[in-house]
């Protein structure tokens, strides 16, 4: 149902051209990767200039509305953090926890294009959207809609997980 005009509208450009070209060079409207230092490890950290930062957090509630993450999400999801997330496992005997090595830059365009495609969006928007969420080809650190395109990845591993941690009575939530 999702159309190259509903997104256009959304962030504000006046014509689905406009919306083209500026998903076409994403990659022009961050500034040069900084490195920053978590836990010992090097990050790549793209930042954003304003006015396209602006357009992509428009185009981040829209997409928080539109779809919404799985209800055990607790990163990058409206009225969710980790502390809600952490509020989940509290009193618990154990918690398991895991981490997507290089998680955002491991999340290609392709992965993007081919799971929009999954999820019967028109190839037109598919593809206009997996290149709004990346940057040179992956999805970058430090865009307002990173979280929205590793939601978007991850929904069928939340409800399976989500369902076997439930058979269990276990507790599953993702940041």
């Amino acid at each position: 149902d999702l159309t190259l005009d509903d997104i256009r509208k959304v962030m504000l450009f006046n014509t689905v051209n406009e919306l083209q070209a500026f998903a076409t060079t994403m990659a022009s409207h961050f500034r040069p990767v900084s490195k920053k230092i978590v836990k010992g490890k090097p990050r790549s950290i793209n930042k954003l200039f304003p006015q396209p930062k602006k357009k992509l957090k428009l185009l981040h509630r829209f997409l928080q509305r539109k779809f919404p993450p799985h209800p055990n999400v607790h990163g990058g999801s409206l009225r969710h953090s980790c502390f809600t997330s952490a509020r989940q496992h509290l009193n618990k005997k154990f918690l398991v926890t895991r981490d997507i090595k290089d998680c955002y830059p491991s999340i290609t365009l392709f992965h993007l294009f081919s799971v929009f495609k999954q999820l019967e969006f028109l190839k037109d928007v598919a593809e206009v959207l997996a290149q709004l969420m990346t940057v040179n080809g992956c999805v970058p650190l430090g865009s307002p809609i990173s979280s929205d395109a590793l939601n978007i990845m991850l929904t069928d591993s939340d409800q399976r997980i989500s369902s076997e941690a439930g058979k269990r009575n276990l507790n599953y939530t993702r940041t």
